[in-house]
C-alpha cells in the first residue's frame, strides 16, 4: 500500500520533516495566517475543516517567526502582513 504524501499548501512541496496544520480563519486565541487562505485553490492543497491548512516544516517556521515578532512589537493584527518563503510557486 503507498503512503500519500501531504503537500505544502505554500511551496507545493512534500513537507521534510511531521507537517503542521496552521490556521488560515481568524481565532480569538493563538497564531492564524491570512495569508494562507489566498493559496486555497492550489492544485496539490490539502485543507482541513475548522480552517487550518497543511504546511511543511520550514514555511511553518517562517511563519510562526513573523507570528512572534508582530506579537513581541505589539503589532495590532489588522497591520500585520506576512510573506511566505521566497522561491515559492503558488501563483
Amino acid at each position: 500500500m503507498s503512503e500519500r504524501r501531504l503537500m505544502c499548501v505554500a511551496c507545493s512541496d512534500p513537507s521534510p520533516g511531521p507537517i503542521k496544520r496552521l490556521y488560515y480563519q481568524t481565532r480569538k486565541h493563538g497564531p492564524f495566517f491570512p495569508i494562507l487562505a489566498t493559496l486555497k485553490h492550489s492544485g496539490n492543497a490539502s485543507l482541513f475543516a475548522g480552517g487550518r491548512v497543511t504546511v511543511c516544516t520550514g514555511c511553518s517556521s517562517h511563519l510562526q517567526r513573523q507570528w512572534m515578532a508582530y506579537e513581541k512589537s505589539w503589532t495590532p493584527l489588522e497591520k500585520r502582513s506576512y510573506t511566505l518563503l521566497a522561491g515559492n510557486n503558488y501563483f
